[in-house]
């Protein structure tokens, strides 16, 4: 158990076990319900953990703020359009949220969310004519489900973007090009690394002029991500349980770049939690083709092989922001969520982003 840990600031005295220490004011319209018009038009809090000192810029300044001292490793994960309008037999809407998928001869399964409250057995519509089964609930609330058809032929016809619920619209044509990476090749993902959304074409390539490598690897976001943490004490809290790999070359590559002396920016928490996860105590990264990772990063985590990070602006209480809380430490944190509320950033997956440099 993580012994709890206090620090002094403004005359208040903050538990940092405590979950209430990670929560912050946000006004509703500052969670941005819609990308950018222009992918890469967003706004970065750039922030210098060792100085301390926040600096509010363009994300098109990324190039001119990183050089070939750092290298960048992302997400290259791809969200599936996992979210399937159905219906009951009563003829009452319903929804599946298809989670994990597998197959046994001609039966398909699934891992899903579904809503509303079913019996075992239960039949549910997606489409016309496609009938699934719920055949076991797990003890999370998500269900078994079974299928004549297999659940990715579903998703293909029927599937739409599983925005996240705080964007309080329906998902469009234009979310399954924005809520996506442009770098996104692997499939498996319930949500969006969304620090990478950021990116543009132009800006990687600008990057790479700089000398600024740039290394993929894969973490299959799941729907633990938009679970909130319900202990009010942190050494209580139980994280979910997410799939990630590293291949050879890339592990080698990025244990060379840090030999080298060069710096590791991970791109979004998803990388940080595969990348300390990968890594071994002498701090080297250690391919893996079908990791996985609990890892709950608090205040009190020594960073293997992670450097800085470039990240999104996460909700209050989340897991989120105290694993960002841990790299830049917790005064610092709550200070540029402060700044950027104070400053009218936009907030969580289509919002601003921040750049935590050392």
């Amino acid at each position: 158990m993580l012994k709890s840990q206090a620090i002094m600031s403004n005359d208040y005295e903050y538990d940092l076990d405590a979950l209430t220490s990670y929560d912050y004011e946000l006004p509703d319209e500052l969670i941005a319900q819609t990308p950018p018009d222009t992918r890469g038009a967003s706004r970065l809090l750039h922030i210098n953990k060792t100085a301390g000192v926040l600096a509010d810029k363009q994300f098109s300044d990324i190039v001119n703020l990183l050089d070939d001292s750092y290298f960048l490793v992302v997400n290259d994960t791809r969200v599936l359009p996992a979210r399937l309008p159905a219906h009951k037999q009563t003829g009452g809407r319903t929804e599946v949220f298809a989670l994990e998928t597998s197959h046994n001869g001609d039966i398909y399964s699934a891992l899903a969310l579904v809503r509303g409250h079913f019996a075992t057995g239960t039949h549910i519509k997606i489409g016309a004519t496609n009938i699934i089964e719920l055949t076991e609930q797990q003890p999370d609330g998500s269900w078994l489900i079974r299928s004549q058809i297999p659940i990715n032929e579903l998703i293909r016809m029927y599937g739409t973007i599983p925005l996240p619920p705080y964007i309080r619209r329906t998902a469009t044509d234009d979310d399954r090009l924005r809520y996506q990476t442009i770098y996104a090749a692997q499939d498996g993902s319930v949500a969006a690394p969304t620090a990478g959304l950021h990116f543009t074409d132009d800006i990687i390539a600008a990057l790479t002029a700089r000398g600024v490598s740039i290394k993929h690897i894969t973490l299959h976001v799941g729907i633990g991500t938009f679970r909130p943490i319900k202990t009010e004490r942190l050494s209580e809290h139980t994280m979910h349980r997410e799939y990630y790999s590293i291949d050879e070359h890339t592990a080698s590559e990025i244990n060379a770049l840090k030999r080298s002396g060069k710096q590791l920016i991970a791109v979004g928490t998803t990388s940080v939690r595969a990348l300390e996860s990968a890594t071994d105590e002498r701090g080297v990264v250690q391919a893996t083709d079908r990791g996985s990772t609990d890892i709950f990063i608090k205040q009190g985590y020594k960073f293997k092989v992670v450097d800085g990070m470039l990240t999104n602006f996460h909700l209050p209480k989340s897991s989120l922001i105290v694993l960002v809380s841990a790299l830049v430490s917790y005064k610092l944190c709550m200070s540029a969520y402060k700044h950027a509320v104070n400053k009218h950033y936009r907030f969580f997956s289509y919002g601003d982003a921040m750049l935590i440099m050392p």
